[in-house]
């Protein structure tokens, strides 16, 4: 039921969005339609369209209410099927369709007045001879349509016509005189031949036969001219053009044959053949039937269905419409009075969707989408949620959430003074201290908000560490509300938010901060270097006589720290080395006697070459290798390379040879002690396994040690 309730929901959305165009391509649909399903109504092709109407509702149906992928897939195959089929079950429909057609366009007659001569006089003749006896005759004069179908369904003569032939033919107990009689220029092709008959009423309050309905038929299909002699009365009759003319002398019919083989002045072409075809395919009945007018409104019907159905099959193939969820749309306010400010919470952003055709959709911007809260009323409560920025041809299915719950009150300016915060004034460094109060510019700041919140404010806080600060310094810092116990309040504008702030210090008396500086006596042991020196605490202030402390250096040195053969790193208390009466404190003011001094010994990084002999693991007995002795170029500590040298075993360089019989090429691994890499030349060595022919080394050549 899903399927279902989301087709009533697309086909809600297009019919809500139909506009005058779409109307004018339904209501041509609709025309077309009716025009099919009246030509096809009384033909033999009625009842398989009647079948087949019947049979795509059915399924339409099944594929809609019930989830039947598989069915539906077979579906779709079975319909390509039948529209390859559709050409091939309606051919006779369509060869007469493309036939009227093609009188429509018209090309131009043909110039046959050289036949009427010829045929005419013979015609006239043999047709009042054949009334005055009361001998049925129907005589087909073929015009610029060939009638090559309808001459195979009679027997062929395509002889030279004369008065002669044509009374022998009809002559009562011929074989030939049942059917028509095919005249193609001035020969007679075929007697005994079948014609369609009309569809529709002849003249009204008279019974007319076979034969009258049968000259009308093929003057429906096609451009000719039928001759009717009735049996019965012996009157002479034309039809042409899907018109019966009856009761003919034989001025008129001598006209009518004249008109047809002479260039026409009173014939329709074009549009107006097609009017004059559409008034007398639609004609209503000339006696009153109410059954012909049901027929009418029940084609009708079928038809504006069928065009419904067309135009929702063309939209959901060629550009469905598709439901989008946008989700993160931004929530606004708009037209809220300069007076009043909203002061509960809002969503910030909330979730749009909407329904539309494929190709709109991917016009659609995301970022276009916005939701809108209209506050023009200055009215706290509820209000809806509007979207704006949609394109013209979206509909918008639903908004979460859809309303908001707004409250209101009276915005109001309030002057307050600026007060100033200094976060660590109490550990400023010995050196320095604070010279006065801070000063603000400007001392006072304006704070916009809601009434009640305003009326929470006490001062606007500004705080400013001092946190590794040792001269005076000015900057901008923001400003803060805050009410009586000095706790921030929130939602409020302050005008400026920020001040600039100046803190002034000033230097101690007695006082001057330097740098410590560890000296280094001895050297590393061998192969060893001093990387880094670190001393904890860096800086000291001393504190003594200004005529002491104004004769020092920025730098004040510890004990010599001694490092003779040290091979890693050390880490030593050594005492500071101060003038008489003179102390050292640190940042915190606590006398300083020693330091720690942190001394990084590394080993130093070298790089040797050795050569070292490929050993074979696990190897076939006779296996061989070349080449036997590789170079290894070693890079790490200069102590453990030292170990090296004097031991080179300590570098090993394997390989695990292939069992199998031939001449292999084998990588080389290499074993070295921890904080060396390794790199073998070559990387690759042969290593020949006995037991099959040797391969030939070509390319390969030894090169000489140097």
């Amino acid at each position: 039921m899903n399927s279902l309730r989301d087709l009533f929901n697309q086909i809600a959305y297009l019919t809500s969005r139909l506009d005058w165009l779409t109307t004018v391509d339904l209501l041509l649909v609709t025309l077309t339609f009716y025009l099919v399903l009246s030509t096809l109504r009384r033909s033999r092709a009625a009842t398989l369209l009647r079948g087949g109407l019947v049979l795509v509702g059915v399924l339409f149906l099944f594929t809609v209410l019930l989830p039947l992928p598989t069915f539906v897939a077979i579906l779709r195959g079975i319909l390509l099927i039948v529209l390859v089929a559709t050409p091939v079950i309606f051919q006779p429909e369509l060869r007469r369709a493309l036939e009227h057609l093609g009188r429509i366009v018209g090309l131009a007659p043909l110039e046959r007045q050289t036949l009427a001569a010829q045929v005419i006089q013979p015609i006239i003749r043999a047709v009042e001879n054949m009334a005055s006896n009361h001998i049925g005759a129907l005589i087909v004069l073929e015009g610029e349509e060939r009638l090559d179908d309808i001459i195979e369904t009679g027997v062929p003569i395509r002889s030279v016509l004369t008065t002669e032939l044509l009374e022998t033919i009809f002559f009562p107990n011929n074989p030939l005189h049942d059917g028509a009689v095919i005249i193609r220029d001035d020969r007679v092709m075929a007697a005994a031949c079948v014609l369609p008959l009309a569809e529709r009423f002849l003249v009204a309050g008279r019974r007319r036969g076979t034969r009258h309905r049968a000259a009308l038929g093929v003057t429906e299909v096609s451009d000719a001219l039928a001759i009717v002699v009735s049996e019965e009365t012996g009157a002479i009759g034309v039809a042409r053009f899907g018109e019966f003319y009856p009761n003919l002398d034989e001025a008129s019919l001598r006209d009518h044959l004249f008109r047809f083989y002479t260039p026409e002045r009173d014939r329709p072409r074009g549009w107006a053949y097609l009017f004059a075809q559409l008034r007398r395919t639609f004609a209503p009945p000339q006696r009153r039937d109410w059954r012909w007018a049901m027929t009418q409104v029940g084609l009708l019907l079928v038809s504006m269905v069928l065009a419904v159905a067309a135009w929702l099959i063309v939209t959901f193939q060629f550009n469905p419409p598709q439901i989008v969820r946008y989700t993160e749309v931004p929530l606004q306010v708009e037209g809220l009075p300069d007076t009043l400010l909203v002061v509960n919470s809002l969503p910030q952003t909330v979730s749009v969707t909407v329904q539309g055709p494929t190709d709109v959709l991917q016009l659609q911007d995301p970022a276009q989408i916005r939701a809108v809260v209209d506050l023009s009323d200055g009215q706290g409560g509820e209000h809806p949620i509007r979207v704006k920025g949609l394109q013209r041809q979206l509909r918008l299915l639903s908004v979460i959430p859809d309303r908001v719950n707004v409250t209101l009150e009276p915005k109001v300016q309030r002057t307050v003074p600026v007060r100033v915060e200094l976060v660590g004034a109490d550990e400023l460094p010995p050196t320095v201290e604070l010279e006065g109060e801070p000063t603000v510019n400007p001392p006072n700041v304006q704070i916009e908000g809601p009434a009640t919140t305003v009326e929470q404010v006490t001062t606007a806080l500004v705080r400013v560490s001092l946190q590794a600060v040792r001269s005076s310094f000015r900057g901008e810092f923001p400003v803060t509300p805050v009410d009586a116990k000095g706790r921030p309040v929130s939602s409020l504008n302050v005008i400026p938010p920020t001040v600039e702030v100046f803190v002034a210090l000033r230097p101690r008396l007695n006082t001057r901060e330097v740098a410590v500086f560890a000296p280094l006596t001895g050297e590393p042991a061998s192969g060893y270097w001093v990387s880094n020196v670190e001393v904890q605490p860096s800086r000291v202030t001393l504190q003594g006589s200004p005529t002491i402390l104004s004769k020092l250096p920025g730098v004040v040195n510890t004990q010599p720290v001694d490092i003779s053969g040290a091979s890693d790193t050390l880490v030593r208390r050594v005492p500071l080395d101060v003038p008489s009466g003179v102390i050292a404190v640190d940042e915190k003011g606590r006398p300083v006697g020693t330091v720690e001094v942190t001394v990084t010994v590394e080993p130093l990084e070298v790089t040797r070459s050795i050569r070292r002999p490929v050993e074979l693991i696990d190897a076939v007995p006779g296996t061989s290798v070349a080449p036997a002795e590789v170079a290894v170029l070693l890079t790490g500590p200069q102590p453990i390379l030292d170990a090296i040298s004097e031991d080179p075993s300590l570098v090993r360089v394997l390989i695990q040879p292939p069992h199998e019989p031939g001449t292999h090429q084998v990588t080389l691994q290499v074993i070295v002690p921890d904080f060396v890499k390794a790199e073998v030349i070559p990387r690759q060595v042969i290593v020949a396994v006995p037991g099959a022919t040797p391969t030939p080394t070509t390319g390969l050549r030894a090169v000489p040690r140097r």
